[in-house]
């Protein structure tokens, strides 16, 4: 209880900022200021599939969503939406191409139909992407309600299937 207390008593005397910070990091929330960004969502246990390369990238996916956000948010939405949509493009391919991998190697069964999700998923972006270039939309609610409901959804119902059939085979 003692050892409790000293780290309480030392957030309290680093400052209301850095108590901020150590109390959102403990609930998993994002907030504003004290150098923290805005987060539309944050990676929690709930996201992960047991498998800390996958975990990693699933983060950096997380990242430029939230990023995505951030500019809407702080009105840096045009200079920063095609660069950024094509940076999650970019990176969304990738991560399948080795997720893929990591699933051919656990010999995982339903590897086939997972990567016709990857790849509707990825044709989703690119046709956005496609229509911001066109200038037939723009960065909005919608679509990063869309890319966060695609994300959360794959890694909660999709990916996490995997996860069993990789750790037997020693993909951690």
């Amino acid at each position: 209880m003692a050892q409790k207390n000293d780290s309480l008593r030392q957030l309290v005397d680093a400052g209301p900022a850095q108590l901020i910070r150590s109390l959102a990091d403990e609930l998993n929330v994002g907030y504003f200021g004290w150098g923290k960004r805005m987060a539309l969502m944050t990676f929690g246990k709930n996201y992960s599939v047991g498998v800390q390369t996958i975990d990693d990238q699933h983060k950096v996916l997380f990242d430029i969503i939230n990023s995505l956000y951030e500019g809407m948010m702080t009105g840096q939405a045009r200079s920063l939406t095609g660069p950024l949509l094509k940076k999650l493009a970019d990176y969304t391919r990738n991560h399948f191409t080795a997720e893929e991998a990591l699933m051919a190697a656990a010999k995982y069964p339903q590897l086939s139909a997972h990567k016709i999700k990857h790849r509707d998923l990825v044709k989703q972006v690119e046709d956005y992407i496609a229509r911001y270039d066109r200038g037939e939309t723009t960065l909005n609610i919608q679509l990063l309600n869309f890319l966060r409901d695609w994300l959360t959804n794959h890694i909660q119902r999709e990916d996490k299937q995997y996860s069993p059939c990789m750790i037997e085979h020693g993909i951690r």
